[in-house]
């Protein structure tokens, strides 16, 4: 399976940052750390990340809002993480660019595995 390299966890819950830096570190992934939607922005376009994890509730503004804004400067995998589990929310990231669709509490392998899923469906190329 290939190794990612670097994500970019989006979330205002400092837990949640803790949580997923010891969970991906054991897979070799880095991860960085972004509270807002706006430092998000900003480290997307001047660092280079694998994938991104994005909450949909951030305190500056929604996930959503974050995730048009990421769309229109780059193609990265996005994997929305959330509390909210309703197919409204799930159907309009989707519409919106995001690769999968993770609902809180999720389980450290079955994240691992979608990270992984989408990093490959990405770099697959049509025979």
């Amino acid at each position: 399976m290939a190794i990612v390299g670097s994500v970019l966890v989006v979330d205002d819950d400092r837990q949640i940052h803790r949580l997923l830096k010891l969970g991906l570190a054991a897979c070799n992934i880095e991860t960085s750390a972004a509270m807002t939607a706006s430092e998000a922005l900003v480290l997307v376009t001047e660092q280079r990340f694998d994938l991104v994890i994005l909450d949909i509730g951030l305190p500056d503004r929604d996930g959503f809002e974050c995730l048009t804004e990421i769309r229109k400067v780059s193609k990265i995998p996005v994997v929305i993480c959330s509390v909210r589990n309703d197919r409204t929310s799930k159907v309009k990231a989707f519409n919106l660019g995001a690769d999968d669709y993770v609902t809180k509490p999720f389980s450290m392998p079955e994240l691992v595995a979608r990270i992984h899923t989408v990093l490959r469906h990405r770099t697959q190329t049509p025979d």
